[in-house]
């Protein structure tokens, strides 16, 4: 969605931690047996860790930062464990990578419109034949309503082409920000516009350090381990994960033990860490016996369509900037066969000039994957991982139609003035679809309940089990599956004890 920048916020953010060293909010012994531990304090995460504890299991959380001072001058190099290939691109990994308690909500700009229906359709071309999406949006809707309560999301009343909602927001926007001018300006041609859903906490962003893990760890129940880097998930005979050995930057190697174990680690981090871990059981790491693990890496370009100069005699209601978005054209895209776009209009009424950029969908490719470096090892001697990443001829079209819409938006407009982008942009910074879900272990990673194929009790959860990108942001919809995969967890643990 509308990105802010987050290179300089990264440093800030660094810069502040460094002093907290590598302790534990709270004693814990890696000896002591756990219902599930979790691996990862993002919000797929600390989410996930928050319910189940909730609900009367057991479980650790397991954070590898935050980083001392003297791993912060290079960060993504000596200890992030990344790297960037590009064929045709450059991708900045590092500037969506976190290392420390909440993870990415640390830096990401909070905003979280939901997907579409038609994201889950079979008949959604970007859809692979062979591995469609396991869960409906139907299914999903119960999971949607939860995740938009836990992340305290604001939103307004949806026009007709926005996501279907069987209940309100939890929480209005409000007046703030409000988007009259737009409104009033696109509206009459068809052109509907809304402010995107925002999760909004005393006033902030939310930041799950601070909405969840605090009553994660007062349940008497939670326990949170920092400064341990997952490095190796061990397995024994047959189909049980059996640990997960762990390391400190100080040289000390743990085990540690669960009866139910879930990566929460990213959509890099994680297919690496399944890739790292082979063994006689798993000879090509776990979940990689077709090959598929870090396979159909996607983004979310973020493309400038155009600019306009408005009429300056023109009066406007409103003195302050404004954004929204429109989800008008997401479903003449897809019915071409094309990628889905959300449009982002943006009004200053100081300058009288007209903004329009759109998120594009990106088509899952085999050869946008994530694999273990050949070059480069991380702090550990453990091949770091690179990310492959190309645009195909399906964003090249999608981009094409979409400078088309914005070409008809501003003649639709009577706008005289108006220049086209050539494609240029940045990237959302999201990863997905390295570890999909899907019913057959041939085309996916991680079943319906997000078990990886072949083991009886590791699990998967954030962006990584997507099958496509959408165009919607990902963080709702892997907020809405950690509290799906809770509702397996506490049943299979708590009721089924085992």
């Amino acid at each position: 969605m509308i990105k802010q920048t987050r290179r300089g916020f990264l440093k800030t953010v660094l810069g502040s931690i460094a002093s907290l060293g590598l302790t534990s909010c709270k004693s814990v012994s890696v000896s002591e047996s756990f219902d599930v531990c979790v691996v990862g304090s993002g919000p797929a995460g600390a989410v996930l860790a928050a319910e189940l504890v909730r609900r009367g299991a057991r479980i650790l959380l397991v954070e590898g930062g935050p980083l001392p001072a003297v791993y912060q001058r290079s960060p993504s190099k000596d200890v992030c464990n990344l790297e960037s290939i590009s064929e045709s691109i450059p991708y900045p990994v590092e500037e969506a990578h976190f290392l420390g308690d909440g993870g990415t909500s640390n830096i990401w700009s909070g905003d979280v419109p939901r997907l579409q229906p038609f994201d889950f359709d079979r008949r959604n071309s970007y859809i692979p034949s062979d591995a469609p999406w396991p869960v409906t949006y139907e299914e999903l809707e119960q999971y949607f309503q939860k995740a938009e309560q836990e992340l305290f999301v604001h939103g307004e009343e949806s026009t007709s082409y926005s996501p279907p909602r069987a209940k309100s927001f939890p929480y209005s926007l409000g007046s703030e920000g409000n988007t009259i001018n737009l409104k009033r300006l696109l509206g009459g041609h068809g052109y509907l516009v809304e402010r995107v859903p925002h999760t909004l906490w005393e006033g902030s962003v939310v930041n799950v350090n601070k909405t969840h893990v605090p009553p994660f760890l007062s349940s008497g129940k939670g326990h949170f381990l920092r400064g341990a880097w997952i490095t190796r998930v061990l397995s024994g005979s047959g189909r049980r994960i059996t640990g997960l050995e762990a390391r400190t930057l100080d040289h000390r190697t743990m085990t540690i033990r669960a009866r139910h174990y879930v990566l929460a680690c990213g959509g890099i981090e994680t297919p690496r860490l399944l890739l790292l871990s082979r063994s006689a059981e798993f000879p090509h790491g776990i979940g990689n016996g077709s090959d598929l693990v870090g396979r159909y890496f996607m983004e979310g370009p973020l493309v400038r369509v155009g600019t306009a100069k408005l009429p300056a005699s023109r009066k406007y209601a409103n003195p302050k900037d404004e954004k929204a978005v429109s989800w008008r054209f997401y479903r003449e895209l897809k019915e071409r066969r094309l990628g889905g776009a959300i449009f982002e209009f943006s009004l200053s009424p100081a300058e009288s000039k007209l903004t329009l950029g759109a998120v594009l969908e990106m088509k899952p490719s085999a050869s946008n994957r994530v694999v273990l470096s050949e070059k480069y090892k991380d702090c550990f001697g453990l091949p770091a991982a690179d990310v492959i990443l190309a645009m195909s001829e399906n964003e090249r079209k999608t981009w094409r139609h979409v400078k088309e819409i914005g070409r008809r938006v501003f003649t639709d407009l009577g706008v005289k003035s108006f220049e086209l982008g050539s494609g240029e942009g940045e990237w959302c910074d999201h990863h997905m679809g390295t570890c999909r879900m899907g019913d057959d272990p041939k085309t996916s990673i991680v079943d319906r309940n997000l078990k990886v194929h072949g083991t009886e009790n590791l699990y998967v959860t954030g962006s990584a089990p997507f099958v496509t990108a959408g165009v919607g942001g990902p963080t709702l919809l892997l907020t809405a599956l950690s509290l799906r995969l809770s509702d397996h967890l506490v049943e299979k643990v708590l009721r089924r004890g085992y």
